[in-house]
């Protein structure tokens, strides 16, 4: 779980941009370009045990959780044009994972509430093999979460994830879906904008979905990835008063 110390300071740092109006402030609660994960295996486990089930410390994830079947030997960190990237290599494609369990990696607090996330990604897969590939938000567990991002058959989708309805049957519910073209090397630009009910899709900064949708009110964030991908960068906002509740769970919390 995030200490306050984690959140970049977050209840005094605001993006103060020139011509910006004060409704337009933004607080950052998390940032990061994976700058400080060392080229390499990402995620070593520091002890044995299933992730879902069981506390596993990791070494090496600035903060991150590996969630479900997937460890470090498919989750990669490599130095490209100077930068570091963090790599997903798998295919999630095996009969007793596949649709029902994913890999993924989350962070952030379980007590955020209404925020915006910006992932920077490039898909490395073909479209004909490709699987689902983006971001989470207002997770709450390896069974609970809302996902955006690009699916199977060229599409991109807006989705959330309420459990299991039976063995091997997942409970997603779908809030969007649309034809869209996908380019392997090509880096895309996923922006989610929750607050209260209201759920923004953008890709590239192309507004594709806009849905009410009042399943779960909060959470962390995440990736998921089914398929090869790159991811670049990841960003979380909120805005001031929506930091200064999001302090006041925290205290109360931790009172």
């Amino acid at each position: 779980m995030f200490r306050l110390s984690r959140l970049l300071g977050f209840s005094v740092l605001l993006v103060a941009l020139a011509g910006l109006r004060p409704s337009d402030e933004q607080v950052i609660l998390y940032s990061t370009d994976f700058s400080n994960l060392a080229p390499g295996s990402f995620g070593q486990p520091a002890s044995l045990g299933f992730p879902e089930y069981h506390h596993i410390p990791r070494k090496f994830t600035d903060g991150w959780k590996i969630v479900n079947n997937r460890g470090p030997e498919e989750w990669k960190v490599f130095e490209v044009d100077g930068k570091h990237v963090l790599n997903y290599l798998g295919y999630n494609a095996e009969a007793w994972t596949k649709d029902f369990i994913y890999p993924i990696l989350c962070t952030g607090d379980p007590l955020w509430g209404d925020y915006s996330v910006e992932l920077v990604m490039t898909p490395l897969s073909r479209p004909e093999v490709a699987a689902p590939v983006g971001l989470l938000f207002r997770y709450q567990d390896g069974r609970h979460y809302y996902f955006f991002g690009f699916d199977a058959e060229s599409r991109v989708v807006m989705r959330y994830r309420d459990g299991e309805k039976a063995f091997r049957r997942d409970g997603w519910q779908n809030l969007g879906s649309r034809d869209f073209t996908v380019e392997p090397g090509k880096t895309y630009r996923l922006r989610i904008e929750a607050f209260g009910s209201r759920l923004e899709g953008l890709v590239n900064d192309e507004r594709v979905f806009t849905v009410s949708n009042d399943r779960f009110s909060g959470g962390q964030i995440g990736v998921l990835a089914c398929s090869p991908v790159r991811f670049h960068s990841v960003r979380v906002q909120t805005t001031p008063a929506e930091s200064a509740a999001f302090v006041a769970r925290r205290a109360k919390q931790e009172a």
